[in-house]
């Protein structure tokens, strides 16, 4: 058969789809010579269709060969068109990836804009669109911190406030606009004209490269570009605005990964997720701690290390020096580490983060936790609860610690006398050969290790830190406060045994001291404690941390309940005793030095 042609108005069809608006729509197109009554397609010719003017042909279609079967003309037009539309409306597949190129900036003084120092500074290849802020200020840090290192000889440890710019929220965006992965992302860190100028002495002390020693070298020789890499031109003075912009692929960091364009085909079969695969994906958590690399965020930084030892007994703390900066003797030359995210929640005092500490081998002998992971606790005032707070200065910050200091001192010393109570009234009832199947479990408790560190450098406040033992947080766990002596409602089981065996201490406590002292606030974790407070009589008050309240010193004769404890080993209710401790608190204050009468002996 002949090849023929379809001569159709207005637009052109394809024969598999012959249909065209102005035509019935009950028509019926087939690519056979011959059709029945209803074709309009007679011997390949089109057939006047009564009332139709056909207009001039605008294209020549080639006739098919035949197809098997028929459609109706209309319903195969209005699907096509469906489909066109929404091909036509789709959006281009999301890039999964960009590249992100990481400048460092500052703003001067009385200026507008900031500024951008040297050139590019380094790169990061295929940053996953979904990558959230901490993640990406955190791949941002690593990928910056060993070149400043470098550069700055390890003399200026990098801004703790410096702020990420064109953050996380600038990735879907670009990514959705572009479609393409290997497009860059400018992100950009943004530090303070005083980090700047501290940077750029840092650096002229250390001989790095300037712009000055650049364009000095470009001068001498007319190759002197070429014996310059890029890295040496990194943290450079700023450009001159006579210098023009270098283009990316001149100023790119060396070894820094590229990603190759993505070819987009046509998109796979949509699958719905395994239940399990999907909560398990819902339950992960993005790790953002501080890795290995971000260390180097806070250098270690020099400055006089003093150690503290416990008493012995109880007697002994009563016997000691008042405490000062003078009393803890000559401190240790050391550097410390201070991280950036805080451990917990914010005190009322004090706030905790993550620290590192290294010094000389006799500081190693004289501290445990030398050389390991342990908590840094700056002193600050809270300008709202539990949000925001400020650094003490340096000399509000020593007062501070120095009572959180002899809060230790008194609670470990306070924790000692109890323990000789129980083995000297369990020693007693073994002799006496009392019963003591019923005796209740006595566990173990201890308080962490402490020291104080100052650093060399006090102009800025935080010069004056606390130190201690790092306890794990998932095992934390706060027993009584110091506003009331009764045990936390929350706690239950082992840990609300323990709870009680803390009260029980604070009974012993009150009583061993004729109603005059006891530990509060209870916390920590796996039964080592930090934090305490220590509660007195109100002539005391000033003597100790601003956590001595009367209330909590109050509550002991009021709200405490005598537990299996307390009834094991014979004591008496404070509220019975109450009259009789204060007569006996009344008759050595009466033989205090300068009185007349003797104080009446106290049984321990």
């Amino acid at each position: 058969m002949p090849r023929k042609w379809l001569h159709l108005p207005h637009q052109w069809v394809h024969p598999l789809y012959p249909y065209h608006p102005a035509l019935p729509s009950n028509s019926l197109l087939s690519c056979a010579p011959t059709c029945d009554r209803d074709s309009l397609l007679v011997g390949g010719r089109v057939q006047a269709v009564p009332g139709y003017q056909a207009p001039t042909p605008l294209a020549l279609v080639p006739m098919m060969p035949p197809a098997a079967g028929y459609s109706a003309a209309h319903m195969v037009y209005a699907q096509q068109k469906s489909n066109a539309a929404r091909h036509a409306q789709q959006v281009a597949p999301a890039a999964d990836t960009v590249n992100c190129t990481i400048y460092v900036v500052y703003l001067p003084e009385g200026k507008p804009k900031p500024v951008t120092v040297g050139d590019v500074l380094t790169g990061m290849g295929a940053v996953h669109i979904s990558l959230g802020v901490a993640q990406l200020r955190q791949l941002a840090l690593e990928a910056i911190l060993p070149l400043w290192a470098k550069y700055t000889q390890s003399t200026c440890s990098f801004p703790a406030d410096a702020q990420l710019i064109n953050d996380v929220s600038a990735l879907l965006p670009h990514a959705v606009k572009k479609g393409r992965s290997y497009q860059q992302l400018k992100l950009a860190f943004r530090i303070t004209f005083r980090d700047y100028e501290n940077m750029m002495t840092c650096m002229a002390e250390g001989n790095v490269p300037t712009m000055k020693s650049i364009n000095a070298a470009r001068t001498a020789s007319s190759s002197g570009m070429a014996d310059l890499s890029d890295e040496e031109m990194i943290f450079t003075e700023v450009a001159s605005s006579m210098v023009p912009k270098r283009k990316y692929a001149d100023t790119r960091a060396q070894g820094q990964p590229t990603t190759p364009p993505r070819k987009f085909g046509p998109p796979a079969e949509y699958k719905s997720p395994e239940r399990r695969e999907l909560r398990a994906a819902l339950a992960n958590t993005a790790d953002i701690t501080f890795s290995g690399a971000a260390q180097l965020l806070y250098q270690h930084r020099p400055g006089k290390f003093y150690p503290l030892e416990r008493f012995k007994s109880f007697e002994e703390c009563l016997r000691a020096a008042p405490l000062s900066i003078k009393t803890l003797g000559e401190g240790f030359s050391a550097e410390l580490l201070v991280g950036r995210d805080m451990l917990g929640e914010i005190g009322a005092f004090k706030a905790a983060f993550p620290g590192n500490l290294r010094g000389p081998a006799r500081v190693i002998d004289l501290v445990k936790f030398l050389g390991t992971d342990l908590c840094v606790k700056k002193a600050i005032n809270q300008t709202a609860k539990g949000k925001n707070f400020t650094l003490m200065s340096n000399a509000d910050a020593l007062v501070m610690i120095l009572k959180e200091v002899r809060n230790w001192q008194w609670a470990s010393s306070l924790q000692l006398l109890v323990e000789s109570f129980i083995a000297r009234e369990l020693g007693r009832m073994a002799t006496e050969g009392l019963h003591m199947s019923g005796a209740p479990q006595i566990p173990t408790f201890s308080f962490v290790d402490m020291g104080i560190f100052v650093f060399d450098d006090q102009e800025k406040a935080g010069g004056v830190v606390l130190l201690e033992t790092k306890l794990d947080l998932n095992l934390w766990c706060k027993y009584i406060g110091n506003a009331d002596t009764r045990v936390l409602r929350n706690l239950k089981g082992v840990e609300r045994r323990d709870a009680e065996f803390l009260s029980f201490c604070q009974h012993v406590q009150w009583v061993k001291t004729d109603g005059q002292v006891f530990v509060a606030d209870y916390q920590g974790a796996d039964r080592i404690l930090t934090d305490p407070q220590i509660l007195t009589a109100s002539e005391f008050t000033n003597n100790f941390a601003d956590g001595n309240v009367l209330a909590g010193w109050e509550s002991m004769t009021a709200h405490h309940k005598c537990n299996d404890y307390c009834k094991f080993f014979g004591l008496v209710s404070p509220s019975l005793q109450r009259d009789e401790l204060a007569q006996r608190r009344a008759a050595v204050a009466k033989a205090a030095p300068g009185s007349e009468e003797p104080a009446p002996a106290v049984e321990g």
